[in-house]
């Protein structure tokens, strides 16, 4: 488990550091100097090197980056932006250490009016974590500028321009190669349109340690270690039984895929028994499809719900009174933990007693909204829904006492005000039909193997995730699909 901040946690552990544990704010720097220069030693060629430095810590980071790579022998040119008379104390002491330094500053019109193609790497140190205004007047200009650059770009903890706790563009922001980030990864980094920015993320250690949260941990987590990991023990004399018995309740109308999508990554995920209750039409289609599954008729609801450790209701449900009896009839009698999927989600969104029975229902629920889903049971546009994407989700999680998978360029996992799940793994190829069915069918599983619900949740959306990269490593982008997901999920132990 990794944490990831906000610009305003990360400024918290940065002064307890300095307050309580005996580092001070030019040690701080040092070492995230000493970071700087030996990842961009890895990464590129380096012959000369441009550093635009902003007057604030990043700004003095930068500076203390010129220095050492100066000792290492490396040409170095600087560009100041902003009043230096309203530096911060540490940017004074980096600059007054560059006297007698063959390094050349450069004024800003300079830079404005030179070619580039001089420099192998240009270093953008202007604004850090503390960014909270949009970007205007001559700071646009010299951004801009930098990003005509077609060299390498390496940014010095966040992307100049992009705020740190939301990712949003704050009027224009460098778009780096790389971005070299300190203690923690934040939160911009990760989510878009600040990914796109910030290139390959390299979270590096400057001695600002957990220690620093004093009692005031970060509420946002997120995986990459080997996912053998974060997989659930199997049993070595257990049986089909043992695995879990996971009751698929989806495909009713046109839609037997979203069956076979499901079924299937639940059994590839390693569930020992799994009954799927569709409409009859789709029996045939299901069986020949997936042979390994149990069929379900609907008239014997009861006795499947009895038979099952988890239900998986939704993906292709359509919208039919059938289905909705159904809907209904599950929420009312059930009390196994349930993961709650597409159609199932767009009915209680539109029907109060679906959602008081919602609200009331005794089992643990997981709830996996994309953004339209997520727009229509909170009641708000999706435009504002984008905006405050993590509030959206955890109020709904407050008010339905429930799990919720917001799906998304970057999908997150909330259950209210507790510790909240970022996902980093996954591609755009993933944005394909059947992707949430697939994924509606690994949490179930995990769930069915006696996997915590909010556990479930995360692992799920990490696996999944990895599994679309893999698949995009065969097949491109534009080569994934539900089908190629299903595939890869046994693949991770190849990390």
């Amino acid at each position: 488990m990794e944490y990831i901040v906000t610009g305003d946690e990360m400024k918290e552990y940065d002064n307890n550091t300095t307050m309580h544990h005996g580092k001070t704010a030019l040690e701080l720097m040092e070492n995230a100097a000493n970071a700087l220069v030996a990842q961009i030693m890895q990464r590129c060629p380096v012959n000369r090197v441009l550093i635009v430095c902003g007057i604030g810590n990043n700004g003095g980071d930068g500076l203390a980056l010129a220095r050492l790579l100066h000792d290492e022998n490396i040409i170095v040119d600087i560009c100041i932006t902003g009043d230096i008379s309203k530096s911060t104390e540490s940017f004074k002491v980096q600059l007054s250490r560059m006297e007698g330094l063959q390094v050349r500053f450069i004024t800003k019109e300079e830079l404005l009016d030179s070619s580039l193609d001089t420099y192998s790497v240009i270093v953008d140190a202007i604004f850090g974590v503390g960014l909270s205004r949009e970007i205007n007047g001559e700071y646009i200009h010299i951004i801009e500028k930098c990003n005509s650059f077609q060299g390498y770009k390496l940014s010095v903890d966040i992307p100049s321009g992009i705020c740190a706790n939301t990712g949003k563009v704050m009027g224009c922001a460098f778009r780096a190669d790389c971005t070299i980030t300190f203690a923690f990864g934040k939160l911009g980094l990760y989510l878009f349109p600040g990914a796109a920015y910030a290139g390959e993320i390299i979270v590096t250690d400057i001695g600002i340690t957990e220690q620093a949260f004093e009692g005031n941990p970060p509420h946002i987590f997120s995986y990459s270690n080997n996912p053998i990991e974060y997989l659930p023990i199997r049993i070595p004399d257990g049986n089909k039984g043992s695995f879990g018995k996971v009751l698929v309740i989806a495909g009713f109308e046109t839609m037997a895929g979203a069956a076979i999508l499901c079924s299937r990554s639940v059994l590839q995920m390693g569930a020992g028994m799994v009954k799927v209750i569709c409409a009859p039409e789709n029996r045939g289609i299901l069986q020949s499809a997936v042979p390994e599954v149990l069929y379900g008729e609907i008239s014997g609801l009861k006795e499947s719900v009895e038979w099952a450790d988890v239900v998986i209701i939704g993906p292709g449900l359509g919208k039919s009174e059938e289905v909705h009896i159904i809907l209904g009839t599950v929420l009312k009698e059930c009390e196994l933990p349930m993961v709650i999927d597409a159609d199932a989600l767009n009915m209680i969104s539109d029907n109060k007693p679906l959602q008081e029975l919602l609200r009331t229902y005794g089992g643990s629920k997981v709830l996996t909204p994309h953004i339209g889903e997520l727009s229509r049971m909170a009641q708000k546009s999706i435009k504002d829904v984008k905006e405050n994407l993590f509030n959206v989700a955890k109020n709904i999680a407050k008010e339905y006492h429930c799990i919720v998978v917001g799906k998304d360029a970057r999908t997150f996992v909330t259950e209210g005000d507790s510790l909240s799940y970022l996902n980093i793994t996954g591609n755009n190829g993933m944005a394909t039909a059947g992707s949430g069915d697939v994924l509606a069918g690994m949490i179930g599983a995990l769930v069915g193997q006696g996997v915590n619900a909010f556990k479930a949740a995360c692992t799920g959306v990490y696996l999944h995730g990895l599994a679309g990269d893999y698949a995009r490593d065969i097949y491109t982008e534009y080569g994934v699909t539900a089908s190629r997901l299903i595939e890869n999920i046994r693949l991770f132990d190849r990390i």
